[in-house]
């Protein structure tokens, strides 16, 4: 219950919040520590950012549709990145207000309606070709 009164907490809904915190957090011990194996959470610091210049440097190349959601309020990824990738790929990408870089657990269903908005338009393509 003290996690809903966390400003980081702020946008998830109070059921989906109770989730998160009996399956990802270990409630026995104070302060309530992860779950994950520490050599995970130790591999995801270590390997964060090092396919960024790979990423990069071949994105022009590729010739699938992007789609890309990004939250409001986080240092993820940038209005300003998701413009300078405009400009070198064919992109679609959404800004879901009010959200941070806990996305997934803020706003589920608007995600859900610009994923299938999105899925649409591939579901119309391959209905038309013979």
């Amino acid at each position: 219950e003290r996690y809903s009164q966390k400003k980081i907490f702020q946008h998830i809904k109070p059921n989906i919040l109770q989730h998160i915190t009996q399956n990802s957090l270990d409630l026995k011990k104070e302060p309530h520590p992860l779950k994950f194996p520490k050599a995970l959470e130790l591999n995801i610091y270590a390997t964060m950012g090092t396919l960024d210049p790979y990423i990069w440097k071949n994105i022009s190349t590729l010739k699938i549709p992007i789609w890309i959601i990004r939250p409001e309020h986080s240092h993820t990824f940038y209005h300003s990145t998701a413009k300078k990738l405009a400009k070198k790929v064919s992109i679609e990408y959404h800004t879901i207000p009010k959200t941070t870089h806990l996305l997934p657990f803020e706003a589920l269903q608007e995600i859900r309606s610009i994923w299938e908005s999105f899925t649409k338009q591939f579901q119309t393509i391959s209905r038309t070709k013979p």
